[in-house]
C-alpha cells in the first residue's frame, strides 16, 4: 500500500453536540460522543488517542476498532487533545496525522452547584408548605361548615 494523505483517510468530525467551527470544543460534563468519518465510506480499523498536549507525547489509547464513533467520559477539567489514526498495517500509510480535536472541559463552579441545590430545596419546601397549609385551611373551613350545618 503506498503513502496516502491522512486527511483523505480519516478525520474527526466533532463531538455530536459541538457547533460547526467551534474550536476548541467546550464541554461542562466531561462526557461526549466523538465521531470520525471515512471519506471513501470504507470503515478501517482505527486508534483514537487522547493527550494533554498537542505533541501527543503522553497519548493514551481510548478506542481501537472499526467503528466510526466512541463515547468519551470521565475526563478531568482542563484541555484535552484527540486524534484518530489508522491502526495496524494501515498505520504506515500516513504522511501526516490529521490535526487533533481540542476539547476544553470546564465543569460548573461548586458555588453555582450549591446555590442551585439550595434554590431547589427552597422551592421544594415552599411547595410542601403551600400544599400542607392549603390542606389544613380546607379542613378547618369544612369543619366550620359542618359545625354550622
Amino acid at each position: 500500500m503506498g503513502e496516502v494523505d491522512s486527511q483523505e483517510m480519516t478525520r474527526i468530525v466533532a463531538p455530536v453536540d459541538a457547533y460547526v467551527g467551534m474550536e476548541p470544543y467546550v464541554n461542562d460534563s466531561g462526557a461526549f460522543l466523538l465521531i470520525w468519518e471515512y471519506p471513501d465510506a470504507q470503515p478501517l480499523p482505527v486508534v483514537v488517542e487522547r493527550a494533554d498536549n498537542d505533541a501527543f507525547d503522553n497519548a493514551a489509547v481510548l478506542y481501537r476498532g472499526g467503528d466510526d464513533r466512541t463515547y468519551v467520559s470521565g475526563l478531568p477539567a482542563g484541555r484535552h487533545y484527540f486524534r484518530v489514526r489508522l491502526a495496524g498495517e494501515f498505520d504506515s500509510v500516513f504522511k501526516d496525522i490529521p490535526a487533533p480535536l481540542v476539547v476544553d472541559i470546564a465543569y460548573q463552579p461548586l458555588a453555582r452547584v450549591f446555590t442551585l441545590m439550595m434554590l431547589g430545596a427552597l422551592t421544594f419546601l415552599a411547595t410542601v408548605v403551600i400544599i400542607v397549609g392549603g390542606t389544613m385551611c380546607f379542613k378547618r373551613q369544612r369543619e366550620r361548615e359542618d359545625a354550622r350545618g
